[in-house]
């Protein structure tokens, strides 16, 4: 398999670009340009023109609004296979979070320009267009509901509930996750997390090693 089918395949599974043909998927190929981001830098900030829409190719990145204050609440953090930025290229306001590299990225550009002559040109990728930001905007909904709804120990289940994977019958979050990153998360503060944590391994409900977090037996609902 080549590099570019590689390539190929990665666009084809990104949501924004599903059911395209082969030959708009090459056209978006040479339509990008490729970009390193290290650990930490910022692809974009709050406020910032929106010049460009962004595929992460390898690597994670934090998408976050922070106050004067530091505090700091993630939205989302998006894998390999996400395309980030295109909501502000169609309404040509400013961006509404900040996006930075969890860990080192590879990810694809598309100018403003390219992107929207190419959606000038297919009509699919208006529909899937609009189907993503549906799905943005029910994710924000629920974001919200969890937020006036649920009381912290709530929030962080769900967090390690949804960030769970199952390997060879054992349940483990891949990620490794500070106190801080799930505080930031969950809307909480650092210290409550901690005791949370606390509480949650001394009941065996989970097991921590190097950040890594593995969920030994179903959470309970209320704690």
């Amino acid at each position: 398999m080549t590099q570019n089918q590689t390539l190929r395949q990665l666009l084809a599974s990104v949501p924004l670009f599903n059911d395209l043909d082969d030959d708009i998927l090459a056209s978006i190929e040479q339509i990008s340009n490729r970009r390193n981001l290290n650990k930490g830098a910022l692809l974009f900030a709050e406020g910032d023109i929106a010049e460009s829409m962004y595929i992460l190719i390898e690597g994670r990145l934090r998408c976050f609004s922070s106050a004067d204050t530091g505090k700091e609440f993630v939205f989302y953090v998006g894998a390999a296979g996400t395309s980030f930025g295109e909501m502000a290229l169609i309404d040509a306001e400013p961006r509404s979070i900040s996006i930075d590299a969890e860990k080192n990225c590879q990810l694809l550009s598309i100018s403003k320009t390219a992107f929207l002559e190419l959606l000038e040109q297919t009509p699919l990728l208006h529909k899937n267009l609009l189907r993503n930001m549906i799905r943005a905007n029910r994710y924000l909904a629920e974001m919200v509901k969890s937020l006036a709804l649920k009381d912290v120990y709530g929030r962080m289940r769900l967090l390690l509930e949804s960030l769970a994977v199952e390997v060879n019958g054992r349940r483990y979050i891949e990620e490794a996750l500070s106190q801080q990153a799930i505080a930031d998360r969950v809307g909480s503060s650092r210290e409550m997390i901690a005791k949370l944590m606390r509480e949650l391994v001394f009941g065996n409900y989970l097991s921590i090693n190097n950040r890594k977090i593995e969920l030994l037996q179903k959470l309970p609902e209320h704690f």
